[in-house]
C-alpha cells in the first residue's frame, strides 16, 4: 500500500505523476504518487521495485508504506477536474474556481498550485455561484470548436459545447461558464486556450433549473452531448449540444444517488439501493435493465474501465463489479486491504507508466493507491 494520510479525502484526480484530492473544507492537495525520473514508476508498483529498488526497499519498510510529498492549498473544494495545466475546481458557497497548476513540478515556485499567477488586472479565475458541488469539462483535451479547419484534412465541426464548462450547484441548478457572446473572438473558456494571459476572465454564460428540477444538484457526467446529472431525488439528463439553451430530455427517479459513469452503451450508477445499469442506446432516454441491480450498503460513486466497474463502497471498501456483460453484471471481488480501506469515497483506475493502478479516496484514511492488476495493497 502506499498511502498519504489525509482527512477527509473525498474525491481523486489523476494526471501522470500527480493525484489530485479535493479534501472539502481542508482544500486540496497534489499527490506524487510516481518517481520524478525516467521510468516515472508509481511507488510501489512492479516497476518501482525493478527500476528503483533502493526507493522501492525504503518505501515498503515505512509503516502503511506513507507517500510523503504533497502540495496544499487551501480552500473548500468538493469536485475538481485536471485539463492541461489547469485545475477546475467546485468550492461550495465560494463558487467555481480554476487553480494554474501549470508549475506543480517546478521547485524553483514556493506556491505551485496558484489561483492568480497575474494580477486580477489581468485575469479572473472565478465565477460566483451560491453552492457549487461538481465541475465537467466534456474533454480533458483542449478542445477548441472554433479552431481553423483545413477542407482536404475533411475535418469535422466541433460542437460547441467543447468550448465551455459546466458546474453543478445545489441551489442554482446547471450553471454553464464561459464567455456567452457568441460573436466574441473566444466565446465560452477558450480564452484559457489561446496563449494570451491578458484576456483570462471567465463570466457565467447561463444558468438552467427550470421548475426547480435541478435542485440539490450534486453531480455531473458528461456523454456526447449530454449531461447526465444527479439530484437528491433521481437523474436528469440534459441535452448540452446548444451550452446556451439546454433542455431535459429525461427524469429517471431514484433514492440518493451518489454517482454515474457511462460507457459505450450504457450508464452504470449508485444510490442508496446499490449499483444499477441503464440502457443509454438512446442517450437522452435512459431505459434502466431491472435484472441489472446489485444490492450495496454503502455505495458512494462509480467509475467503469473496460470490463469492471469499481464502487467506491464506503465501509465496504472498493467493490469491482465484472459488466463485460453490462445486462448481467456481478461482484467480482471486494477489497478493503484487510479492513484498513473502510471509508471510501471515490475511485480511479488508470494504466500509469506500464502499471495498472487503483486511486482511492478513503475518506479518514486519506488516499490509498493499488495494484489493480492483482488487487493488492502496493
Amino acid at each position: 500500500m502506499a498511502q498519504i494520510l489525509m482527512q477527509g479525502t473525498n474525491l481523486v484526480n489523476t494526471m501522470g505523476r500527480f493525484v489530485y484530492v479535493a479534501e472539502g473544507n481542508k482544500g486540496l492537495e497534489a499527490v506524487a504518487v510516481a518517481e520524478r525520473d525516467d521510468p516515472p514508476a508509481i511507488f510501489g508498483s512492479d516497476l518501482h521495485k525493478l527500476a528503483y529498488p533502493e526507493d522501492y526497499k525504503k518505501l515498503v519498510d515505512k509503516k502503511h508504506r506513507e507517500l510523503e510529498e504533497a502540495d496544499h492549498h487551501a480552500g473548500n473544494v468538493l469536485d475538481l477536474q485536471l485539463r492541461g495545466e489547469y485545475l477546475y475546481a467546485a468550492q461550495g458557497k465560494d463558487g467555481f474556481r480554476v487553480y494554474d497548476v501549470a508549475n506543480i513540478e517546478n521547485k524553483n515556485f514556493s506556491e505551485k498550485i496558484t489561483t492568480a499567477p497575474a494580477s486580477p488586472l489581468g485575469q479572473r479565475f472565478y465565477v460566483k455561484t451560491k453552492n457549487a458541488t461538481a465541475i465537467a469539462s466534456p474533454s480533458t483535451l483542449a478542445v477548441d470548436p472554433l479552431r481553423t479547419r483545413v477542407p482536404g484534412n475533411q475535418e469535422q465541426p466541433i460542437a460547441l459545447m467543447y468550448g465551455f464548462l459546466y458546474v453543478t450547484d445545489a441551489e442554482e441548478g446547471l450553471v454553464v461558464i464561459g464567455e456567452p457572446d457568441l460573436k466574441a473572438k473566444r466565446p465560452g473558456v477558450l480564452t484559457l486556450l489561446d496563449g494570451d494571459p491578458t484576456n483570462n476572465f471567465l463570466k457565467r454564460a447561463t444558468t438552467f433549473n427550470p421548475n426547480g428540477a435541478l435542485n440539490g444538484a450534486r453531480r455531473i457526467t458528461i456523454a456526447g452531448t449530454f449531461a447526465y446529472i444527479l439530484t437528491p431525488t433521481g437523474l436528469v439528463v440534459v441535452d448540452i449540444a446548444n451550452p446556451l439553451s439546454p433542455k431535459i430530455t429525461a427524469q429517471v427517479a431514484l433514492p440518493e444517488p451518489t454517482g454515474v459513469a457511462v460507457q459505450f452503451r450504457y450508464a452504470f450508477m449508485t444510490d442508496a439501493d446499490g449499483f444499477h445499469v441503464f440502457d443509454i442506446t438512446h442517450p437522452e432516454t435512459p431505459r434502466r435493465v431491472p435484472e441489472a441491480t446489485i444490492s450495496l450498503p454503502d455505495a458512494r460513486n462509480v467509475y467503469v474501465a473496460r470490463t469492471y466497474a469499481y464502487v467506491a463502497g464506503g465501509k465496504e471498501g472498493v467493490v469491482i463489479i465484472d459488466v463485460e456483460r453490462p445486462e448481467k453484471p456481478f461482484i467480482y471481488e471486494k477489497f478493503n486491504g484487510e479492513g484498513e480501506i473502510n471509508d471510501t469515497h471515490d475511485v480511479k483506475v488508470a494504466t500509469t507508466n506500464a502499471s495498472l493502478i487503483g486511486y482511492v479516496a478513503d475518506g479518514k484514511n486519506g488516499l490509498v493507491v493499488l495494484d489493480r492488476k492483482s488487487t493488492r495493497l502496493n
